[in-house]
């Protein structure tokens, strides 16, 4: 639903998407947005509607910071974005380590060398 109403490829979809979220809004609830979901949408805006990185940080940036969209894991998602804006490694890959990292992982194994260029990731 999200990359419906952030693509807006499917107008039809993207009106009945948007009036539900309203609707949760003004009813003082909210939509729960996974890490997994997040990592989903990046992937879908790259590979299928061929999003630079620039557009997708965006994209996300808004979801992130737009009720009725919560996010559990916001603080770890908007530096994963910082890692992704920056770097070259997909958005996952920033988002697990981010994710990793508040929970006290300090070493990233990885064979991606892409992200072995990062602090704090090593191969193994």
């Amino acid at each position: 639903m999200i990359v419906r109403v952030l693509v807006g490829d499917d107008p039809r979809q993207q009106k009945a998407a948007l009036a539900r979220l309203r609707k949760i809004r003004a009813d003082g609830g909210s939509v729960v947005v996974s890490a997994v979901v997040l990592a989903e949408v990046a992937w879908v805006l790259s590979s299928a509607y061929a999003y630079n990185r620039s557009q997708i940080a965006d994209a996300l940036r808004g979801v992130l910071n737009t009720p009725p969209f919560f996010m559990p894991q916001r603080g770890e998602a908007l530096v994963a974005l910082d890692g992704y804006a920056k770097g070259s490694a997909e958005f996952a890959d920033y988002l697990i380590w981010s994710l990793a990292q508040a929970e006290g992982s300090t070493t990233r194994l990885t064979f991606d060398r892409r992200l072995l260029q990062h602090p704090g990731c090593e191969a193994p």
